[in-house]
């Protein structure tokens, strides 16, 4: 039997570069759902507890600190209408609101703590303390006043200065081989190292010259840089 060579692809994709924009957008991009999601889910979390102990009442007194959540096999978080005070009490939901409406309270807070999960986790896990496992799972006491606090949207990153400092020109190294002009504040340091900014003609260098590293040495071993094109900026900050 002759195997006859194809005569054209079975299919075309997009070009190398386009594709891992893509695939680092994307990723970006479910982050960013995911850190937005955490946060809006955590808030609505401490919403829930005040709902069910006053009752739909958001002015009226209520006395709740920690509610304890606990680990589903499937990674999610669920309620078990137990709680603390400030004064450290021991509450439940049955206890304050009777034992059919808290029923009703931890089921319909499920589906909101559903969503805090291990795609969420970077956000809640922080606001939690260790509790002693429940069954088996993981329990775990989230801070409502630390939930409550957390801003709706996820904190945008510092914009630097539009006038920034003295500025120094210097040679930045990359990988040990590539050197690169750049300009420094040597005042606007982060843990003791400067942040460079270049122009935006060495910017196009050095994504150049790490996608073509990442070709030659493989894309999991060199992290590279794109340029988002339509954006007017004289210098970039990819430090």
């Amino acid at each position: 039997m002759t195997t006859q060579p194809p005569p054209r692809p079975a299919y075309r994709l997009p070009d190398r570069s386009t594709l891992g924009e893509a695939v680092d957008k994307a990723l970006r991009d479910a982050d960013t759902a995911h850190e937005q999601l955490g946060r809006v889910m955590t808030v609505v979390t401490a919403a829930a507890v005040r709902d069910i102990l006053t009752r739909h009442q958001p002015e009226a007194p209520f006395d709740a600190s920690a509610v304890e959540l606990v680990e589903s096999p499937d990674g999610i978080l669920f309620p078990t209408g137990r709680y603390w005070t400030k004064a450290g009490g021991e509450r439940t939901f049955a206890e304050m609101v009777g034992q059919t409406e808290a029923a009703n309270a931890v089921h319909d807070m499920s589906g909101w703590t559903a969503y805090l999960d291990d795609h969420t986790r970077n956000v809640w896990r922080p606001l939690c303390g260790e509790l002693d496992d429940r069954d088996g799972r993981p329990a775990y006491a989230l801070d409502l006043l630390r939930a409550a606090a957390l801003t709706l949207d996820p904190p945008r990153p510092a914009v630097p200065d539009s006038t920034p400092g003295r500025m120094v020109e210097v040679l930045v190294c990359a990988n040990d081989r590539h050197r690169y002009p750049a300009l420094v504040d040597p005042a606007d340091q982060r843990d003791g190292y400067v942040r460079p900014w270049f122009g935006l003609a060495t910017v196009h260098r050095i994504a150049a010259d790490t996608q073509a590293d990442a070709a030659r040495h493989g894309h999991g071993s060199i992290d590279t840089v794109h340029v988002v094109t339509g954006l007017n900026a004289r210098y970039e900050d990819v430090g």
